[in-house]
Protein backbone atom coordinates (compact mmCIF):
# COMPACT_ATOMS: atom_id res chain seq x y z
CA UNK A 1 0.00 0.00 0.00
CA UNK A 2 3.22 2.10 0.36
CA UNK A 3 2.30 3.01 -3.47
CA UNK A 4 -0.95 4.48 -2.96
CA UNK A 5 0.26 6.28 0.38
CA UNK A 6 1.79 8.90 -1.92
CA UNK A 7 -0.63 9.04 -4.54
CA UNK A 8 -1.98 12.46 -5.67
CA UNK A 9 -5.10 12.02 -7.64
CA UNK A 10 -6.03 13.60 -10.58
CA UNK A 11 -9.46 15.09 -11.61
CA UNK A 12 -10.87 12.62 -14.72
CA UNK A 13 -12.23 14.71 -17.44
CA UNK A 14 -13.72 14.14 -20.82
CA UNK A 15 -11.40 10.53 -20.78
CA UNK A 16 -8.24 11.73 -19.46
CA UNK A 17 -6.66 12.57 -16.13
CA UNK A 18 -6.31 16.42 -15.72
CA UNK A 19 -4.71 18.58 -12.85
CA UNK A 20 -7.08 20.94 -10.84
CA UNK A 21 -7.18 24.71 -11.85
CA UNK A 22 -5.96 25.10 -8.15
CA UNK A 23 -2.94 23.91 -6.05
CA UNK A 24 -5.07 23.15 -2.90
CA UNK A 25 -5.54 19.23 -1.95
CA UNK A 26 -7.22 17.82 0.73
CA UNK A 27 -5.68 14.69 1.96
CA UNK A 28 -7.76 10.77 2.14
CA UNK A 29 -7.59 8.98 5.98
CA UNK A 30 -7.56 5.77 6.05
CA UNK A 31 -10.60 5.25 9.07
CA UNK A 32 -8.91 2.28 10.21
CA UNK A 33 -4.74 3.60 10.64
CA UNK A 34 -6.34 7.57 10.62
CA UNK A 35 -3.30 7.57 7.90
CA UNK A 36 -3.06 9.42 5.10
CA UNK A 37 -3.17 6.98 1.53
CA UNK A 38 -3.55 9.86 -0.81
CA UNK A 39 -4.51 13.83 -1.61
CA UNK A 40 -7.39 14.60 -3.67
CA UNK A 41 -8.07 17.82 -5.47
CA UNK A 42 -9.84 20.86 -4.68
CA UNK A 43 -12.19 21.53 -7.57
CA UNK A 44 -12.92 25.11 -8.56
CA UNK A 45 -15.91 26.07 -10.15
CA UNK A 46 -14.10 25.96 -13.79
CA UNK A 47 -13.46 22.32 -13.10
CA UNK A 48 -16.85 21.58 -12.32
CA UNK A 49 -17.87 23.67 -15.50
CA UNK A 50 -15.17 21.48 -17.88
CA UNK A 51 -16.49 18.47 -16.47
CA UNK A 52 -20.00 18.88 -16.87
CA UNK A 53 -19.68 20.27 -20.27
CA UNK A 54 -17.94 17.22 -21.07
CA UNK A 55 -20.49 14.87 -19.95
CA UNK A 56 -22.48 17.31 -22.23
CA UNK A 57 -20.91 16.63 -25.23
CA UNK A 58 -20.21 12.44 -24.24
CA UNK A 59 -23.58 11.75 -23.37
CA UNK A 60 -26.18 14.74 -25.60
CA UNK A 61 -26.65 11.93 -28.41
CA UNK A 62 -26.51 9.31 -26.15
CA UNK A 63 -29.46 10.33 -23.55
CA UNK A 64 -31.69 10.42 -26.69
CA UNK A 65 -30.94 7.36 -27.76
CA UNK A 66 -34.10 4.56 -27.49
CA UNK A 67 -33.74 1.45 -25.05
CA UNK A 68 -33.43 -0.47 -28.21
CA UNK A 69 -30.38 1.46 -29.77
CA UNK A 70 -28.90 0.88 -25.94
CA UNK A 71 -29.00 -2.89 -26.54
CA UNK A 72 -28.13 -3.00 -29.93
CA UNK A 73 -24.33 -1.10 -28.42
CA UNK A 74 -24.33 -4.24 -26.04
CA UNK A 75 -24.86 -6.49 -28.62
CA UNK A 76 -21.87 -5.16 -30.49
CA UNK A 77 -19.75 -5.72 -27.91
CA UNK A 78 -20.70 -8.75 -27.17
CA UNK A 79 -20.36 -9.79 -30.77
CA UNK A 80 -16.68 -8.53 -30.69
CA UNK A 81 -15.99 -11.00 -27.73
CA UNK A 82 -17.61 -13.51 -30.07
CA UNK A 83 -15.86 -12.80 -33.34
CA UNK A 84 -12.42 -13.73 -30.68
CA UNK A 85 -13.30 -17.15 -30.44
CA UNK A 86 -14.26 -17.57 -33.86
CA UNK A 87 -10.49 -16.70 -34.38
CA UNK A 88 -9.40 -19.48 -32.01
CA UNK A 89 -11.72 -21.67 -33.54
CA UNK A 90 -10.23 -21.28 -36.95
CA UNK A 91 -7.13 -20.87 -35.51
CA UNK A 92 -7.80 -24.58 -33.73
CA UNK A 93 -8.92 -26.11 -37.41
CA UNK A 94 -5.66 -24.61 -39.09
CA UNK A 95 -3.63 -26.92 -36.69
CA UNK A 96 -5.60 -29.57 -37.23
CA UNK A 97 -4.69 -29.12 -41.09
CA UNK A 98 -1.23 -28.44 -40.97
CA UNK A 99 -0.48 -31.98 -38.52
CA UNK A 100 -2.98 -33.93 -41.21
CA UNK A 101 -0.57 -32.57 -44.26
CA UNK A 102 2.77 -32.80 -42.08
CA UNK A 103 1.40 -36.35 -41.28
CA UNK A 104 0.41 -37.63 -44.82
CA UNK A 105 3.92 -35.78 -45.97
CA UNK A 106 5.48 -37.93 -43.88
CA UNK A 107 3.41 -40.96 -44.93
CA UNK A 108 4.15 -40.33 -48.56
CA UNK A 109 7.92 -39.55 -48.74
CA UNK A 110 8.58 -42.45 -46.72
CA UNK A 111 10.29 -40.15 -43.31
CA UNK A 112 11.56 -42.52 -41.36
CA UNK A 113 10.17 -45.35 -42.13
CA UNK A 114 6.10 -46.26 -43.30
CA UNK A 115 5.79 -46.69 -39.28
CA UNK A 116 6.42 -43.08 -38.44
CA UNK A 117 4.46 -41.76 -41.04
CA UNK A 118 1.85 -43.74 -39.85
CA UNK A 119 2.35 -42.21 -36.04
CA UNK A 120 2.67 -38.74 -37.44
CA UNK A 121 -0.33 -38.75 -39.73
CA UNK A 122 -2.31 -40.20 -36.40
CA UNK A 123 -1.10 -37.94 -33.78
CA UNK A 124 -0.44 -34.49 -35.39
CA UNK A 125 -3.89 -33.92 -35.90
CA UNK A 126 -5.20 -34.53 -32.58
CA UNK A 127 -2.33 -32.98 -31.27
CA UNK A 128 -3.41 -30.07 -33.41
CA UNK A 129 -6.63 -29.94 -31.89
CA UNK A 130 -5.99 -30.37 -28.42
CA UNK A 131 -2.60 -27.91 -28.00
CA UNK A 132 -4.88 -24.85 -28.70
CA UNK A 133 -7.56 -26.14 -26.38
CA UNK A 134 -4.84 -27.47 -23.85
CA UNK A 135 -3.35 -23.98 -23.72
CA UNK A 136 -6.51 -21.82 -23.49
CA UNK A 137 -7.75 -24.30 -20.51
CA UNK A 138 -4.29 -23.01 -18.78
CA UNK A 139 -4.96 -19.48 -19.62
CA UNK A 140 -8.37 -19.87 -18.24
CA UNK A 141 -7.32 -21.37 -15.70
CA UNK A 142 -4.69 -19.24 -14.60
CA UNK A 143 -6.76 -16.32 -14.79
CA UNK A 144 -9.44 -17.77 -12.24
CA UNK A 145 -6.44 -18.22 -9.95
CA UNK A 146 -4.98 -14.58 -10.46
CA UNK A 147 -8.38 -13.68 -10.11
CA UNK A 148 -9.07 -14.95 -6.72
CA UNK A 149 -5.95 -14.22 -5.09
CA UNK A 150 -6.04 -10.24 -6.14
CA UNK A 151 -9.87 -10.19 -5.23
CA UNK A 152 -9.40 -9.50 -1.93
CA UNK A 153 -6.30 -6.61 -2.01
CA UNK A 154 -9.10 -4.91 -4.52
CA UNK A 155 -11.55 -4.90 -1.68
CA UNK A 156 -9.40 -3.54 0.27
CA UNK A 157 -8.93 -0.42 -1.91
CA UNK A 158 -12.18 -0.17 -2.97
CA UNK A 159 -12.89 -0.16 1.20
CA UNK A 160 -10.34 2.58 2.07
CA UNK A 161 -12.06 4.60 -0.78
CA UNK A 162 -15.63 4.26 0.16
CA UNK A 163 -14.17 5.19 3.67
CA UNK A 164 -12.57 8.21 2.18
CA UNK A 165 -15.75 9.52 1.18
CA UNK A 166 -16.12 8.05 -2.58
CA UNK A 167 -19.37 6.49 -4.04
CA UNK A 168 -18.92 3.06 -5.48
CA UNK A 169 -18.59 3.41 -9.26
CA UNK A 170 -15.91 6.06 -7.92
CA UNK A 171 -14.34 3.56 -5.79
CA UNK A 172 -14.12 0.99 -8.72
CA UNK A 173 -12.45 3.86 -10.86
CA UNK A 174 -9.71 4.44 -8.13
CA UNK A 175 -8.97 0.95 -7.94
CA UNK A 176 -9.13 0.45 -11.71
CA UNK A 177 -6.58 3.03 -12.09
CA UNK A 178 -4.25 1.69 -8.91
CA UNK A 179 -4.08 -2.06 -9.68
CA UNK A 180 -3.15 -4.15 -12.57
CA UNK A 181 -5.31 -7.17 -12.43
CA UNK A 182 -7.84 -9.25 -14.55
CA UNK A 183 -10.45 -8.27 -11.69
CA UNK A 184 -10.07 -5.03 -12.74
CA UNK A 185 -10.48 -5.41 -16.08
CA UNK A 186 -13.55 -6.66 -15.20
CA UNK A 187 -14.63 -4.28 -12.98
CA UNK A 188 -14.22 -1.45 -15.82
CA UNK A 189 -16.26 -3.44 -18.28
CA UNK A 190 -18.86 -3.10 -15.64
CA UNK A 191 -18.20 0.83 -15.28
CA UNK A 192 -18.19 0.56 -19.43
CA UNK A 193 -21.44 -1.25 -18.85
CA UNK A 194 -23.29 1.14 -16.60
CA UNK A 195 -22.21 4.12 -18.71
CA UNK A 196 -23.74 2.77 -21.57
CA UNK A 197 -27.18 3.04 -19.63
CA UNK A 198 -27.28 -0.82 -17.41
CA UNK A 199 -28.97 -0.18 -13.90
CA UNK A 200 -26.09 -1.49 -11.24
CA UNK A 201 -28.16 -4.45 -10.56
CA UNK A 202 -27.44 -5.79 -14.20
CA UNK A 203 -24.36 -4.71 -15.10
CA UNK A 204 -23.59 -6.47 -12.12
CA UNK A 205 -25.42 -9.74 -13.13
CA UNK A 206 -23.47 -9.39 -16.08
CA UNK A 207 -19.76 -9.48 -13.82
CA UNK A 208 -21.48 -12.52 -11.77
CA UNK A 209 -23.01 -14.51 -15.31
CA UNK A 210 -19.54 -13.29 -17.47
CA UNK A 211 -16.94 -14.56 -14.91
CA UNK A 212 -18.38 -17.95 -13.36
CA UNK A 213 -15.76 -17.32 -10.58
CA UNK A 214 -17.26 -18.58 -7.15
CA UNK A 215 -15.49 -15.33 -4.69
CA UNK A 216 -16.70 -13.20 -7.48
CA UNK A 217 -19.95 -14.22 -7.86
CA UNK A 218 -20.30 -13.76 -4.06
CA UNK A 219 -18.87 -10.33 -4.26
CA UNK A 220 -21.34 -9.56 -6.88
CA UNK A 221 -24.55 -11.07 -5.15
CA UNK A 222 -23.55 -9.41 -2.12
CA UNK A 223 -23.13 -6.06 -3.19
CA UNK A 224 -26.72 -5.88 -5.28
CA UNK A 225 -28.38 -7.13 -2.20
CA UNK A 226 -26.75 -4.55 -0.12
CA UNK A 227 -27.80 -1.74 -2.97
CA UNK A 228 -31.29 -3.49 -2.57
CA UNK A 229 -31.21 -3.12 0.43
CA UNK A 230 -29.72 0.47 1.33
CA UNK A 231 -27.08 -1.44 3.69
CA UNK A 232 -23.83 0.52 3.60
CA UNK A 233 -21.97 0.10 1.04
CA UNK A 234 -18.17 0.43 3.06
CA UNK A 235 -19.15 -2.23 5.72
CA UNK A 236 -20.14 -4.65 2.88
CA UNK A 237 -16.76 -4.60 0.98
CA UNK A 238 -15.03 -4.46 4.20
CA UNK A 239 -16.73 -8.18 5.41
CA UNK A 240 -16.42 -9.51 1.82
CA UNK A 241 -12.71 -8.22 2.22
CA UNK A 242 -11.59 -10.31 5.45
CA UNK A 243 -14.05 -13.34 4.13
CA UNK A 244 -12.22 -13.41 0.82
CA UNK A 245 -8.83 -12.85 2.46
CA UNK A 246 -9.73 -15.70 4.91
CA UNK A 247 -10.25 -17.99 2.09
CA UNK A 248 -7.43 -17.11 0.47
CA UNK A 249 -5.42 -18.27 3.56
CA UNK A 250 -6.67 -20.86 3.66
CA UNK A 251 -5.96 -22.02 0.15
CA UNK A 252 -2.43 -21.85 0.70
CA UNK A 253 -2.56 -23.75 3.73
CA UNK A 254 -4.12 -26.44 1.74
CA UNK A 255 -1.68 -26.69 -1.10
CA UNK A 256 0.66 -26.21 1.63
CA UNK A 257 -0.26 -29.39 3.10
CA UNK A 258 -0.55 -31.25 -0.10
CA UNK A 259 3.22 -30.39 -0.94
CA UNK A 260 4.92 -33.38 0.96
CA UNK A 261 2.22 -35.97 -0.60
CA UNK A 262 3.16 -34.60 -4.28
CA UNK A 263 6.92 -34.88 -3.39
CA UNK A 264 6.70 -38.53 -2.15
CA UNK A 265 7.09 -40.07 -5.68
CA UNK A 266 9.86 -37.61 -7.09
CA UNK A 267 11.69 -38.61 -3.80
CA UNK A 268 10.84 -42.45 -4.48
CA UNK A 269 11.82 -43.04 -8.25
CA UNK A 270 14.15 -40.16 -8.38
CA UNK A 271 16.41 -39.69 -5.41
CA UNK A 272 16.25 -42.28 -3.79
CA UNK A 273 17.69 -44.94 -6.35
CA UNK A 274 20.52 -42.52 -7.16
CA UNK A 275 21.21 -42.49 -2.77
CA UNK A 276 21.38 -46.12 -2.78
CA UNK A 277 23.82 -46.01 -5.54
CA UNK A 278 25.60 -43.98 -4.08
CA UNK A 279 25.63 -45.75 -0.89
CA UNK A 280 25.85 -49.41 -2.11
CA UNK A 281 27.84 -48.94 -5.02
CA UNK A 282 30.92 -48.50 -3.35
CA UNK A 283 30.51 -52.12 -1.53
CA UNK A 284 29.90 -54.10 -4.57
CA UNK A 285 32.79 -55.14 -5.59
CA UNK A 286 34.47 -55.41 -2.06
CA UNK A 287 31.42 -58.01 -2.05
CA UNK A 288 31.30 -59.53 -5.04
CA UNK A 289 35.41 -59.90 -4.43
CA UNK A 290 34.33 -61.78 -1.01
CA UNK A 291 32.72 -64.41 -2.63
CA UNK A 292 34.63 -65.56 -4.59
Amino acid sequence: MSAVATRILRNFVDGEHRDATSDESTPLINPATGEEFARAPVSSAADVDAALKAAQRAFGGWRDTTPKDRSMALLRIADAFEQRAEEFVAFQMASVLMGLAVGLTALVTHFGGPKLGVFLLLILPFAGFGGPALWLRRRVSTRRDTVTNDLPDVLDLMTISVAAGLGLEQAMQVTCAHFESPVCDELALTLREMELGLSRHDALENLKLRTDIDDLVTFSVVLSQADMLGLPIGRVLQAQGDEMRDKRRQRARERAAKVPIKILFPLMFCFLPAIMILILGPLIGPISHALK
